[in-house]
C-alpha cells in the first residue's frame, strides 16, 4: 500500500513548464563543459547549483547554456533530462522549453537536430515522449526574438509546437514582443508566456501582463500567474476562459517566495486551472515527484486532488484533441489502479 508521498512519486505526470538548460543534471553538465573546456564557476558538480538569489540563478544557467556547442552535446543533455524526469517522478511526457538565443556556439539547426536525437533515442529507451517550446528570452531585444521565431519557422519541425517567452518579466513587458508572437501565430505555432510571476525581492509582473499575453500574444496558456489575484476581474476572465495555469512550487532553493505557496492555494480555490510542473527541477532541487510531495504536505491535499492536478497537466497540454484524450486514459486508469492499493 503506496504512502501519500509514494503516491506522489509514482503517479504518472506530464509536465509542460520545464527549461531544458535548468533540468540538466549538474554531473552531464559538468561533463559536457569539460568536454568543450568551457570553466564552470563551481569546484564540482555538487556546487554548481549553489546560488542565493535571482541573479545569480541567471547567471549560473546562461553559463551553462553556453557550455552546450555541439549537436552531440544537446542530444546528450536532453536525454538526461528526461531519463532524470522518468526516474524522479514518472514523467511521461513533456514540452520542454528551450532558448535558442542563449546557446552562443551553436546554430539553430545544430541544436535542434541534438535535441530531436536525444528525444527520439528516451523515447524508444525509455518510454517517454517531448515536444519542444523554443522561448524568447525577454531579457534580450524584441528584434532577437524575432529573429528567433523567424529561424523556427524556418527550420520547421513536427515535434516544435510552439514557442515561448521567459526570463525576467520586468526587464521584457509582454506587448514588446507581439511582433514574434504574430509571426508564430502565422505559421501555426501555439503560444504561452512566463506572466504575471513572483520573485525574491524584484517586483513580479503586474496581472494587465495576463491580458495582455492572452489578447496581444495570442497565448492560449500562461505559465505561473499568481499576480493576477491581485486583480479580481483578470482572475474572473481567466477562469471564464478556461486559461490553463502551469505553476511551480520553490522546492528546497530558497530563491522563490513562500508567497507563492498560498498564491497557488487560492488559484485552486478559486477554481482556475492550474497544474504542477517542476521549472528548473535540477537547478531548483526538486525533482517532479518532489515537486508533487511538497505541494501535498503545504497546501494539505489528498489523493483525489493529487490525481486531479496530474490530470490537468495532460488537459494543458498542446497534443491534439485524440492524443490527449489517449493520454488521459492512460494516466486515470493508472492512478486508479495506484489509488486501488491503498
Amino acid at each position: 500500500m503506496p504512502t501519500l508521498a509514494e503516491f506522489c512519486e509514482r503517479v504518472p505526470k506530464a509536465e509542460v513548464h520545464c527549461h531544458f538548460v535548468g533540468a540538466i543534471p549538474a554531473e552531464v553538465a559538468w561533463r559536457i563543459a569539460a568536454r568543450n573546456d568551457v570553466p564552470l564557476p563551481a569546484d564540482g558538480p555538487a556546487t554548481l547549483y549553489r546560488f542565493d538569489n535571482f541573479h545569480q540563478f541567471i547567471d549560473r544557467y546562461m553559463t551553462v547554456a553556453t557550455a552546450l556547442r555541439r549537436p552531440a552535446d544537446f542530444a546528450e543533455a536532453v536525454y538526461a533530462v528526461l531519463q532524470d524526469g522518468a526516474e524522479h517522478g514518472n514523467v511521461r511526457y513533456r514540452e520542454l522549453f528551450f532558448n535558442p538565443t542563449d546557446h552562443h556556439h551553436a546554430s539553430y539547426p545544430d541544436m535542434l537536430t541534438g535535441l530531436l536525437d536525444g528525444i527520439a533515442a528516451a523515447e524508444t529507451d525509455l518510454g517517454v515522449r517531448c515536444r519542444l517550446v523554443p522561448s524568447i528570452n525577454r531579457m534580450q531585444s524584441p528584434q532577437i526574438g524575432v529573429q528567433m521565431v523567424e529561424q523556427v519557422v524556418a527550420h520547421r519541425r513536427d515535434e516544435v509546437i510552439g514557442i515561448g517567452l521567459d526570463a525576467s518579466e520586468p526587464a521584457g513587458p509582454p506587448e514588446l514582443f507581439a511582433e514574434a508572437f504574430a509571426i508564430a501565430g502565422r505559421a501555426g505555432l501555439r503560444r504561452t508566456a512566463h506572466a504575471c510571476e513572483d520573485y525574491a525581492g524584484l517586483d513580479g509582473g503586474p496581472p494587465r501582463n495576463a491580458t495582455t499575453c492572452l489578447d496581444l500574444l495570442g497565448c492560449d496558456r500562461l505559465d505561473h500567474g499568481y499576480n493576477i489575484l491581485a486583480d479580481e476581474a483578470v482572475v474572473q476572465r481567466c477562469r471564464d476562459a478556461g486559461v490553463p495555469f502551469t505553476c511551480c512550487l520553490p522546492g528546497s532553493n530558497p530563491v522563490l517566495r513562500p508567497a507563492r505557496i498560498e498564491s497557488i492555494r487560492t488559484m485552486l480555490e478559486l477554481g482556475l486551472p492550474v497544474s504542477l510542473h517542476s521549472d528548473d527541477p535540477a537547478m531548483h532541487g526538486a525533482n517532479p515527484g518532489e515537486v508533487y510531495t511538497f505541494a501535498a504536505e503545504v497546501l494539505g491535499l489528498g489523493i483525489a486532488e493529487v490525481g486531479a492536478l496530474a490530470l490537468a497537466a495532460v488537459d494543458a497540454t498542446w497534443l491534439d484533441d485524440t492524443e490527449r484524450s489517449a493520454l488521459r486514459s492512460e494516466f486515470q486508469a493508472e492512478i486508479d489502479r495506484l489509488a486501488g492499493e491503498r
